[in-house]
């Protein structure tokens, strides 16, 4: 059987019990504990499903069929516990880390660190957390579905301080309404001017340090794009970023900014509330 042939039959079974349900793709994530852009691409056979993966999707399927022998044998290499816990900890002591640094730490090439993460994204996933890869920067976050319940423990007046690249980044989201890094980066500038071989070049400003820091207050929220190439990752305001700003929708937001120009001062963003 081929590679195409394997994940074919696997989407075909998986689609055919879950029509023959009644269900949605939201309610058999929900059941088997996965993520509803993992079973998506392995119903469009996009994706081929980890064998922890496809013992919970066919538990809540109800499907006999263990995965076949073809999937099996293209399974990555096993990593060991040990790793996973070390990624884990790792990611809870830092806002984020680089892949270079991971495998560094560790011990370990980045392969493996990347087999790692999948793994530990997994486990994470049904404690409402998630593993968030820009490309070069990794960290931990809570589930989008999660930032309500988030929100109730966020308390605004201790936010009312931000630096000038938060309320930047910040800013731009909010205009934007979603934005990737490449994008915030993009309307951000560049930032400095670096002596070069041919004189001075403008270099853009690196927003991965704002981007974390804002996620693991609250502020920004961040999901895969999984239409786009690539599936980068975009970024949107939280209830906990409206309420900061004294505002109930983004578009009340959008107007307070519009309203005083291009000014993103930590000010303007952080005590508007004032």
């Amino acid at each position: 059987m081929s590679s195409s042939e394997g994940k074919a039959g696997l989407a075909e079974e998986l689609r055919r019990r879950r029509t023959a349900l009644g269900w949605t793709l939201e309610q058999v994530a929900a059941q088997a504990q996965v993520s509803v852009g993992m079973l998506s691409l392995i119903e469009t056979g996009k994706r081929r499903p980890s064998l922890r993966s496809w013992e919970r999707i066919r538990g809540a399927l109800g499907i006999s069929e263990p995965l076949p022998e073809e999937a099996w044998q293209h399974q990555p290499r096993e990593i060991s516990d040990e790793l996973v816990a070390t990624l884990g900890a790792c990611l809870v002591a830092v806002r984020q880390a680089t892949l270079a640094e991971l495998a560094r730490t560790t011990g370990v090439p980045i392969s493996d660190v990347r087999l790692g993460l999948r793994r530990l994204a997994e486990q994470l996933e049904p404690a409402g957390m998630q593993v968030l890869d820009d490309g070069s920067h990794v960290q931990l976050a809570p589930e989008q579905r999660f930032h309500d319940a988030v929100a109730g423990l966020v308390q605004p007046e201790r936010l009312l301080r931000l630096t000038q690249d938060q309320a930047e980044v910040l800013a731009i989201v909010i205009m934007e309404g979603m934005a990737t890094r490449r994008r915030i980066e993009e309307v951000r500038g560049a930032a400095t001017l670096s002596i070069g071989p041919e004189g001075p070049v403008s270099l853009p400003r690196d927003s991965s340090e704002t981007l974390a820091l804002l996620l693991s207050r609250g502020l920004l929220c961040a999901e895969r794009d999984e239409h786009a190439m690539g599936r980068p990752l975009v970024y949107r305001p939280t209830p906990p970023l409206l309420q900061l700003l004294g505002v109930e929708t983004l578009e009340e937001a959008r107007g307070r900014l519009a309203a005083r120009g291009d000014s993103r001062s930590p000010t303007e963003l952080s005590e508007s509330k004032r």
